[in-house]
């Protein structure tokens, strides 16, 4: 990925596709190429290779979100929350699905979606701040002030969301 970070594209490529002919059946390597091809704007090739991945290991989230996260870039919110809904459904602890769902909740402006997955997030990870943040965030939204204080003091307590 430092060749992506470094806009080294065709190094990146280069480097991935050595590692595909090695390992193509491995999720991990077929995500990661298709991370590449998202940097590099071969958005097809992406989806191709988040596919294959899923195909690979059904349920693979790393996979799963690259996809959600592709559909975002291309515009297509409601697949890409069908996407992470699918994710969240089938992996009931994992923080990442429940992030983005809260996320393109705030984006649309339907509090009370944001509201129920600030909760969901509490519930996972009673010690990590964005489930209190994102509530904090809805709640001033709605002219609670008070009790989106307490929401952002709890998530101040709790540290940064990047936990």
């Amino acid at each position: 990925m430092a060749y992506v970070r470094g806009n080294q594209h065709e190094q990146a490529k280069a480097l991935v596709l050595d590692m595909l002919n090695r390992h193509p059946d491995d999720p991990a390597i077929l995500t990661l190429s298709g991370d590449v091809f998202v940097a590099s704007g071969n958005l097809t090739s992406a989806r191709n290779n988040y596919t294959l991945a899923l195909k690979k290991e059904p349920g693979f989230i790393p996979a799963a979100m690259a996809l959600g996260r592709l559909e975002e870039q291309q515009g297509n919110f409601g697949k890409a929350a069908a996407q992470y809904q699918v994710i969240a459904a089938s992996s009931p602890g994992a923080t990442e699905p429940v992030l983005a769902l809260a996320r393109l909740a705030l984006l649309d402006g339907n509090v009370e979606e944001v509201l129920k997955y600030a909760k969901q997030l509490q519930q996972i990870r009673p010690d990590y701040a964005a489930g209190y943040e994102f509530e904090g965030i809805a709640l001033m939204s709605q002219k609670s002030y008070k009790k989106s204080s307490r929401s952002f003091r709890m998530a101040w307590e709790r540290g940064p969301s990047s936990n």
